[in-house]
C-alpha cells in the first residue's frame, strides 16, 4: 500500500473520529448512543494501529522465523466489560513456546490453535517479529 493511500485512510479516520466525537458530545448521551459506541470503536481502532505500529501488507513483508521449540504451557485469559448494562466476554488464548537455547516467548493464538496444541508437544513454529519486538504467531507444527 503507498504512503499516500495510507495517508489518506488516516485522515479519512481521524475525520470520522472527529465527527463522531462531535455529534456524542453535542446530542447528549441519550440521545447519542449510538455515536457514542461509533466514538469508542473509532478510538479503539486508532489505539490499536498506534500500538501494533505497523499494517498487515507490512507484515506480509516481513521474513518468516522457523525455529523448533517445546510448548511450555498454553494460558486462556476471560475478561468482561460492560458498558451500558451490555455485558461482553472477550476469551485471549497464548501459548508459551521454549526455543533451543532456553528462552520462552508468549504468543497469542486463535481458540483453535489452542486447543489442537498439547504441553510438552515438539514442533516447528513458524513466526514473525514486529519493529516493536512483538512476534506474530503464525503456525506450528508437531515434529514426527
Amino acid at each position: 500500500m503507498s504512503k499516500i493511500l495510507k495517508w489518506i485512510i488516516f485522515i479519512i479516520g481521524v475525520a470520522g473520529f472527529a465527527y463522531a466525537t462531535a455529534v456524542t458530545f453535542s446530542s447528549g448521551l441519550a440521545d447519542g448512543t449510538y455515536w457514542f459506541v461509533l466514538w469508542l470503536l473509532s478510538l479503539l481502532l486508532w489505539l490499536a494501529g498506534w500500538y501494533i505500529g505497523i499494517s498487515t501488507e507490512d507484515i506480509r513483508k516481513l521474513p518468516t522465523l522457523t525455529e523448533s521449540v517445546t510448548v511450555i504451557s498454553k494460558l486462556h485469559e476471560k475478561s468482561v466489560d460492560g458498558v451500558s448494562g451490555l455485558v461482553s466476554t472477550t476469551n485471549s488464548y497464548f501459548i508459551v513456546f521454549e526455543f533451543t537455547d532456553k528462552s520462552r516467548n508468549k504468543f497469542e493464538v486463535d481458540a483453535e490453535q489452542y486447543a489442537l496444541v498439547r504441553e510438552d508437544e515438539i514442533g516447528i513454529l513458524n513466526y514473525k517479529e514486529l519493529k516493536n519486538n512483538r512476534l506474530w504467531f503464525l503456525d506450528f507444527q508437531l515434529q514426527n
